[in-house]
């Protein structure tokens, strides 16, 4: 699933002009969701699903610390804690720091970054009275398969792309016992602990009155969209890939991304009409409002509690 930030820029990107920052703080957002996803689709396929956890894109915070963990891995003995990057390209090691051959810029030592929180995820085990027996094995999953690191001790927890598939096999050969209870209930206190709303120093700032208003295509995010279907307006048709979508589907997904984007705004007939953009009457929209949620208070007061 992807976090609410990442949900958040996918919504802006056709709404809001990003600066070059924004533009390659949301590709970089991607591009690790994407791997993310890869390692969650090796790690279904040599794991039965009965004899583990897994939790995904954690932030939990310790000490006024926020710390994320790609993806964590309960078995009966040991937590897997997995950082997974999406580096293309090659890179080298020298004197303990990390650079990137073609420009020989140094980058943040990823090993740094997953033992910190490794580091972090024990102490708040340990502050939350969480006395387990479990070890915490932490390993740096490189998942784009032109990744190349050169100087690397054959001993670091790094697994390289070459190394992924047996990897996977060996953790699934290790794993032939389900969870019990006490694993559930860890599983249970890691997702309650879980921010789901960090502060977004990234996020571009936007508002009702400046941000770009209009269904967005179901398929291309597109706000290229009409409607179709005669008198009746049965559809909304994107002219940039040809996605068909009906006009309820659309309108309640508008409505989603409007709250996810305005979460303080209530959702009245006006707000919803002037966002969808699309509609010459605003009674298409009361007709779905009314069939979908229910209504508070009356008249041009009133509003929908979605």
């Amino acid at each position: 699933m992807m976090s609410h930030e990442l949900t958040l820029m996918h919504l802006l990107n056709c709404r809001v002009s990003f600066t070059e920052k924004e533009k390659k703080y949301f590709w970089k957002m991607r591009k690790g969701f994407e791997g993310e996803c890869q390692f969650d689709e090796l790690l279904a396929k040599s794991v039965p699903n009965e004899n583990c956890l897994v939790l995904n894109d954690l932030l939990l915070e310790h000490n006024n610390t926020q710390f994320q963990l790609d993806s964590v891995l309960l078995s009966t003995s040991t937590i897997y804690v997995f950082e997974i990057k999406t580096f293309e390209g090659d890179y080298y090691i020298k004197n303990g720091e990390w650079f990137f051959c073609k420009t020989n810029n140094a980058i943040t030592n990823p090993l740094h970054q997953m033992q910190r929180s490794e580091t972090l995820l024990r102490q708040l085990l340990q502050q939350q009275g969480i006395n387990s027996n479990l070890q915490i094995q932490s390993n740096l999953i490189f998942i784009h398969p032109e990744f190349t690191l050169y100087n690397s001790s054959k001993d670091s927890p790094i697994i390289f792309p070459t190394q992924l598939n047996r990897f996977m096999k060996d953790l699934g050969k290790k794993l032939t016992v389900k969870p019990n209870q006490r694993h559930m209930q860890l599983a249970e206190k890691l997702k309650s602990m879980h921010i789901s709303r960090p502060s977004f120093e990234n996020i571009p700032k936007y508002s009702f009155e400046t941000i770009k208003k209009g269904i967005s295509c179901a398929s291309c995010r597109s706000l290229h969209v009409i409607l179709i279907g005669g008198t009746k307006m049965h559809q909304i048709f994107c002219n940039n890939c040809g996605h068909v979508e009906e006009v309820d589907e659309s309108i309640l997904r508008a409505v989603k991304e409007y709250k996810l984007l305005f979460p303080d705004r209530k959702v009245t007939t006006s707000s919803i009409w002037q966002w969808c953009g699309v509609f010459k009457s605003p009674k298409v929209i009361m007709r779905v409002l009314k069939k979908n949620f229910n209504k508070v208070g009356k008249n041009r007061y009133s509003y929908f509690v979605v």
